[in-house]
């Protein structure tokens, strides 16, 4: 895991775990309707980067997630998108915390 991902996961996790200590809704780093693929470009200031995402996306196909929706079906995640709730979700907060905590990545 490169530097950069670390930095943006771990930025992430301390967001999700306390949204409201880190309100972001008016143009901040993060937001709460999106996963972690939009608020990644988020955190690169609205800049996409396809070398960052395409390392989002290895981490996740490799441990047999979908990329496009590796925590939800499109359904629920269009649900927690209106919800504005897609950082309470169990399984991607676990597995957020799962590559930080790797000393293999």
């Amino acid at each position: 895991m490169t530097q950069t991902m670390r930095e943006f996961l771990t930025a992430w996790l301390t967001w999700a775990e306390d949204p409201d200590a880190h309100d972001y809704t008016a143009g901040g780093p993060f937001k709460k309707r999106s996963g972690l693929c939009a608020n990644l470009d988020e955190f690169l200031g609205g800049i996409s980067s396809y070398k960052l995402l395409d390392e989002l996306h290895m981490l996740l196909d490799a441990d047999g997630l979908d990329t496009i929706y590796p925590f939800d079906t499109e359904r629920s995640y269009d649900a927690a998108f209106c919800n504005r709730t897609q950082h309470l979700n169990p399984a991607r907060l676990a597995w957020v915390r799962s590559k930080l905590e790797s000393k293999d990545e």
